[in-house]
């Protein structure tokens, strides 16, 4: 076990220095000034937002097709009650009603 920790010690001293050699041999530049946030003419800012999701995607495709649904049926409720002077708004929602309304439709 001391020869493994002793040969992966040594494997990291000679990284460490190929590091360093690499280091020495590349040419210095000096250190810009960090610039003040002001835009320049005719250059766009490349600034990226980070984006954080509240709500997952299946779930937004999920609430958009029980809205969809629900708003659908209240339509039906309300076009049945009010505009076409029903008597109960849920009554849309039996069958017999449909099957009344597709036989007025076809003309028997």
């Amino acid at each position: 076990m001391t020869e493994k920790r002793a040969t992966t010690e040594k494997v990291k001293k000679e990284a460490k220095k190929e590091q360093r050699q690499n280091r020495s041999q590349e040419p210095q530049q000096p250190k810009k000034e960090k610039e003040p946030n002001e835009p320049k003419s005719g250059q766009r800012q490349n600034r990226r937002r980070l984006r954080l999701r509240m709500i997952p995607i299946w779930l937004r495709i999920l609430l958009s097709i029980v809205l969809i649904g629900g708003s659908f049926i209240v339509g039906l409720m309300v076009g049945y009650a009010v505009v076409g002077e029903g008597d109960n708004p849920g009554e849309i929602l039996k069958p017999d009603i449909w099957y009344y309304l597709i036989d007025l439709i076809r003309g028997k």
